[in-house]
Protein backbone atom coordinates (compact mmCIF):
# COMPACT_ATOMS: atom_id res chain seq x y z
CA UNK A 1 0.00 0.00 0.00
CA UNK A 2 2.94 2.21 0.90
CA UNK A 3 4.17 1.92 -2.77
CA UNK A 4 0.75 2.85 -4.19
CA UNK A 5 0.62 6.03 -2.00
CA UNK A 6 4.17 6.87 -2.88
CA UNK A 7 3.24 6.75 -6.69
CA UNK A 8 0.03 8.57 -5.57
CA UNK A 9 -2.52 5.48 -7.02
CA UNK A 10 -3.47 4.38 -3.33
CA UNK A 11 -6.53 6.60 -3.73
CA UNK A 12 -7.54 5.65 -7.51
CA UNK A 13 -6.89 2.16 -6.41
CA UNK A 14 -9.09 2.18 -3.40
CA UNK A 15 -12.02 4.07 -5.29
CA UNK A 16 -11.73 1.74 -8.50
CA UNK A 17 -11.73 -1.33 -6.23
CA UNK A 18 -15.01 -0.37 -4.49
CA UNK A 19 -16.88 0.46 -7.16
CA UNK A 20 -15.10 -2.42 -9.05
CA UNK A 21 -15.86 -5.00 -6.09
CA UNK A 22 -18.57 -7.57 -7.40
CA UNK A 23 -16.65 -8.10 -10.84
CA UNK A 24 -13.13 -8.13 -9.26
CA UNK A 25 -13.39 -8.89 -5.59
CA UNK A 26 -9.33 -10.03 -5.32
CA UNK A 27 -8.66 -6.57 -7.23
CA UNK A 28 -6.50 -8.09 -9.75
CA UNK A 29 -7.41 -6.35 -12.97
CA UNK A 30 -8.75 -3.36 -11.05
CA UNK A 31 -5.13 -2.62 -9.43
CA UNK A 32 -3.66 -3.55 -13.27
CA UNK A 33 -6.02 -1.20 -14.46
CA UNK A 34 -4.70 1.51 -12.25
CA UNK A 35 -1.00 1.16 -12.61
CA UNK A 36 -1.07 0.31 -16.42
CA UNK A 37 1.24 -2.90 -15.34
CA UNK A 38 0.79 -6.25 -15.56
CA UNK A 39 1.21 -7.70 -11.70
CA UNK A 40 4.27 -9.35 -12.76
CA UNK A 41 5.54 -6.21 -14.00
CA UNK A 42 4.29 -4.07 -11.22
CA UNK A 43 5.66 -6.85 -8.16
CA UNK A 44 9.11 -6.03 -10.02
CA UNK A 45 8.52 -2.62 -9.95
CA UNK A 46 8.03 -3.46 -6.27
CA UNK A 47 10.64 -5.18 -5.44
CA UNK A 48 13.13 -2.52 -7.47
CA UNK A 49 11.15 -0.18 -5.14
CA UNK A 50 11.54 -2.39 -2.08
CA UNK A 51 15.18 -3.14 -2.44
CA UNK A 52 15.88 1.02 -2.37
CA UNK A 53 14.43 1.96 0.35
CA UNK A 54 16.74 2.52 3.73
Amino acid sequence: MLYLHEQKLLKPFYDAYKANFENDPAGRATLESVTGKTLATLEAAWVAWMTRRP
